[in-house]
């Protein structure tokens, strides 16, 4: 229900009619392998990791494979990387609005800040 493109009309009809947000308010990755040299795993450091899970979006669970950049601090560590994005293969409708038309496969990227549990 956060995503935003820029654009609060294509916002909105993102959300209501092609993700369905206030059915389904969340897409959820679910990380069940990681494939990297963790012993990079310390602070100053980066590294390239593959990650496998099950990627839900629209309520259907599809099982993907990830690149990822790691880039460690001394007090979090940021996850980042971009995928292509099978609307399709979710079930969506076409996302396309107006004028704009989104081809398949979309391109998702992504940033994540991990810290420490208190």
């Amino acid at each position: 229900d956060s995503m935003s493109t820029g654009n609060a009309r294509r916002d909105r009809n993102m959300r209501e009619k092609t993700l369905e947000t206030a059915k389904f308010p969340e897409i959820v990755f679910e990380a069940t392998e990681i494939s990297a040299d963790l012993s990079k795993f310390r602070p100053m450091e980066q590294f390239s990791a593959r990650v496998s899970g099950d990627l839900t979006v629209h309520g259907k669970s599809v099982k993907v494979q990830l690149p990822v950049d790691v880039y460690v601090f001394r007090d979090h560590a940021v996850i980042a990387g971009s995928f292509p994005l099978h609307w399709k293969q979710f079930g969506l409708d076409d996302p396309s609005f107006g004028v704009i038309r989104v081809k398949e496969p979309m391109m998702v990227s992504f940033r994540l800040k991990a810290v420490p549990a208190p």
